[in-house]
């Protein structure tokens, strides 16, 4: 998934800028890759805590979100007064405001004509991959830490 200068490799949990390692820990990198899965939406706070953290968890859930956020925030360079990259709905939630192109396909940008058939946005085959999990494969999205 790219965007202006960046790159998420959704596999790793990597996020590069201009090809280089931004440090970013697990949370917070599952944010932003539903963000950009769903740029130019609205993606509200209870999705983003529904998908991060379940119901029987023991933490302060908006604090967490918080904290989310500004790491996102920091690693981007973008800051939520003159938002570049993350627009905060108040008591809503966030919307990512760039194009992300993954595969040859753009999201978050509404009227394109694609010759041929469309291809399957990125939610579409992260909730397909959620119904049907493979046993073997590695459940996490990486935690960020370098190697």
């Amino acid at each position: 998934l790219t965007f202006g200068i960046f790159e998420l490799d959704a596999s790793t949990g990597e996020l590069r800028k201009e090809g280089r390692l931004v440090r970013l820990r697990h949370q917070p990198v599952s944010v932003l890759r539903l963000l950009l899965e769903r740029a130019g939406e609205l993606v509200t706070r209870r999705e983003i805590t529904e998908a991060l953290w379940p119901d029987d968890v023991d933490v302060d859930v908006e604090q967490g979100l918080n904290h989310c956020m500004k790491e996102i925030r920091a690693a981007l360079g973008d800051r939520p007064d003159s938002p570049r990259f993350v627009q905060t709905l108040p008591r809503r939630g966030y919307r990512f405001l760039v194009e992300v192109h993954c595969s040859g396909w753009e999201t978050g940008s509404p009227g394109l004509d694609a010759p041929g058939p469309a291809p399957a946005p990125v939610s579409t085959v992260a909730a397909e991959a959620k119904a049907d999990p493979d046993p073997d494969a590695d459940p996490g999205l990486g935690d960020g830490r370098f190697e």
